[in-house]
C-alpha cells in the first residue's frame, strides 16, 4: 500500500470511527428522547385514566343519588295517594253518618270554632231540613260562655258541615275544608321528609 492509500485508509478509518461515535451518540439521544416520550405518555395516560375514573365515580354517585330521590318521591307519592284515599273515604263516611253521630260532630266543630259574640250558622239545605229539635239551644249550651250562634234559615252552598259567620268573618267548618286542610298538612309533612333527607 502506498502512502496515499495509507492516508486515505486512515482518513476512512477515522471517518468511520467518528461516524460510529456520532451515530452512537445520536442513537443514545434518540433512545433517551423515546424513553422520555414513553414516560410522558405513561404519565398522561395515567392522568387520563385517573380523571376518567373520578368522573365515572362522580357520575355513578349522582345517578345513585338521583335514583334514591326518585325512589323516595315515588314512595312518598304512593303514601300521599293512600292518605288522600283514606281521607276521602273518611269524609264520605262522615257525610253519611246517622243524624245523632253527624250532629255530635257538628257540636264539636262549633265548640272548637265559635268566637266570642254572636255568630250565624249556615247549613246546607239537606242538613237544615234534618236538624234535631232544639239544636240551636244545644249548640249554645255546648259552645260556652260569651259565645252564641243563631242558625240561619238561609242555606249555604255546601255539602256537609256548616259556615260560621261573625260579621265580615266567615269560618268554613265544612267537612270538605277540614279534610283539605288535613291533606295539605300531610303534603307539607311529606315534602319536609323528602327534602330534608
Amino acid at each position: 500500500m502506498s502512502g496515499l492509500e495509507n492516508i486515505i485508509a486512515k482518513i476512512n478509518s477515522t471517518n468511520e470511527n467518528e461516524c460510529g461515535s456520532v451515530v452512537a451518540v445520536a442513537e443514545k439521544k434518540a433512545a433517551a428522547i423515546i424513553k422520555e416520550a414513553e414516560n410522558e405518555a405513561e404519565r398522561s395516560f395515567s392522568e387520563v385514566i385517573e380523571n376518567a375514573e373520578k368522573d365515572a365515580a362522580l357520575i355513578l354517585q349522582l345517578a345513585n343519588s338521583t335514583a334514591e330521590k326518585t325512589a323516595s318521591q315515588i314512595i312518598l307519592d304512593k303514601k300521599v295517594s293512600l292518605i288522600y284515599g283514606a281521607l276521602k273515604k273518611s269524609l264520605e263516611a262522615m257525610e253519611s253518618l246517622g243524624d245523632v253521630e253527624y250532629f255530635d260532630i257538628i257540636l264539636a266543630l262549633a265548640e272548637k270554632n265559635a268566637m266570642s259574640g254572636e255568630g250565624i250558622m249556615k247549613f246546607s239545605a239537606c242538613d237544615l231540613s234534618r236538624l234535631p229539635e232544639g239544636f240551636e239551644d244545644t249548640i249554645n249550651r255546648f259552645i260556652g260562655e260569651c259565645k252564641s250562634v243563631k242558625i240561619s234559615d238561609d242555606t249555604a252552598e255546601i255539602k256537609s258541615g256548616f259556615m260560621l259567620i261573625y260579621g265580615d268573618i266567615e269560618i268554613n267548618c265544612t267537612f270538605e275544608s277540614i279534610f283539605e286542610q288535613k291533606a295539605d298538612d300531610f303534603k307539607l309533612l311529606g315534602n319536609k321528609i323528602l327534602f330534608e333527607s
